[in-house]
């Protein structure tokens, strides 16, 4: 049985699929392995690209709290699906990720799930504007 949750999951996935904006992507990056043999040498990041069902906006006065959150910030609103090589994939953003907004990176100042607890509907990401 679905619960209402994941019925509004659903929901959001399809509201923003439809009515995303521009191309917003979410980097994931992963250290990469220094060799054994030259340990002082790092070994190459790993990126892993999601493209985003997303819209973008200023971000709400009511966030700003003139320290972490300013007003010249952006809020990302993204479904919990997005896309990885054409197919479906769960995303879950985390602060060491990086945001790309039609091509241009921000970094990535405070992530909330939608609802707070239990199955994620949706992530709102606040990004340096």
């Amino acid at each position: 049985m679905v619960g209402f949750y994941e019925e509004m999951q659903a929901v959001a996935d399809d509201i923003l699929g439809e009515y995303k904006q521009g191309v917003i992507q979410l980097v994931k990056v992963t250290p990469g392995v220094a060799d054994p043999q030259t340990p002082w040498i790092p070994g190459l990041e790993q990126m892993v690209t999601y493209d985003l069902k997303a819209v973008a906006k200023p971000i709400d006065r009511r966030f700003v709290d003139g320290t972490l959150l300013v007003s010249t910030d952006v809020e990302v609103i993204t479904a919990v699906t997005a896309t990885l090589n054409g197919a479906p994939s769960p995303v879950d953003p985390h602060m060491e990720d990086r945001v790309l907004v039609d091509g241009q990176p921000r970094a990535i100042k405070k992530i909330r799930r939608i609802p707070e607890a239990g199955t994620v509907v949706a992530y709102s990401i606040f990004v340096a504007g």
